[in-house]
C-alpha cells in the first residue's frame, strides 16, 4: 500500500476487534481481522474511535468500529494557514439488526458527542465533517443512514425499524398489507 500511495504518509488504523481503549468485541473463531483506516498526506490530529460489538440479535457476530480524525489541509496562497476537516471512517454490518443497533445506539450518539466537543474547539471547523466508508446501505433499508441525516422530530414520528428493539422479520410480520 505504502508503494501504491507514497504522498499518503499520515495513517491511523482500528481493527474491528477494537484498541487503544476501544472495545470492538471478539473475532469470530475462523476469521481474519478487519478494520477502517484513514490515510491522509495531510496532518492528522484528535483521533478518536468508537466500537460497535455484534448485539445479540445480530447474525452477523464480526465486531465493527468507527474511527475519525482530523486533517489538516493546508490553505492555498495563505502561508502556515490550514482547513480542519473532520473525516469518519466507518464500517457497518451487512445484517440490518446489527446496523440498525450501532448506528442507533452507538454511532450517533458518539458522533453527536463529537460534532458537539468539535464545535466546542472551533466551530467553523465543525461544519466541516466527512463520513465515509462500508456503510452496507441498500436502496430498500435506508434506515440506518436517516438516523445520520434525519432530524431527531422527523424519525419519531417515521417509526422506522431502527427504533425498535424487535426484530426485522417479527416487525415484518406484523406489518400492515396495503
Amino acid at each position: 500500500l505504502a508503494a501504491e500511495l507514497p504522498n499518503m504518509i499520515h495513517v491511523e488504523y482500528i481493527p474491528g476487534t477494537g484498541g487503544a481503549g476501544v472495545r470492538g468485541g471478539r473475532a469470530p473463531n475462523g476469521w481474519t481481522e478487519e478494520g477502517v483506516a484513514i490515510i491522509s498526506r495531510f496532518p492528522l490530529s484528535d483521533i478518536r474511535a468508537v466500537g460497535m460489538p455484534p448485539s445479540a440479535r445480530s447474525s452477523d457476530r464480526n465486531p465493527r468500529t468507527t474511527l475519525a480524525a482530523t486533517v489538516h489541509i493546508p490553505t492555498p496562497g495563505k502561508k502556515r494557514s490550514t482547513v480542519a476537516i473532520r473525516v469518519i471512517a466507518s464500517h457497518l454490518s451487512y445484517d440490518r439488526n446489527q446496523q440498525c443497533d450501532a448506528v442507533r445506539d452507538k454511532l450517533k450518539p458518539w458522533l453527536d458527542t463529537l460534532l458537539n466537543d468539535d464545535h466546542k474547539k472551533n466551530p467553523i471547523a465543525a461544519d466541516h465533517q466527512l463520513l465515509l466508508g462500508d456503510l452496507n446501505v441498500s436502496p430498500d433499508f435506508e434506515w440506518p443512514a436517516d438516523i445520520l441525516t434525519k432530524p431527531q422530530a422527523l424519525l419519531d414520528a417515521m417509526k422506522t425499524p431502527c427504533w425498535t428493539n424487535r426484530p426485522l422479520r417479527q416487525m415484518q410480520d406484523e406489518a400492515p398489507a396495503f
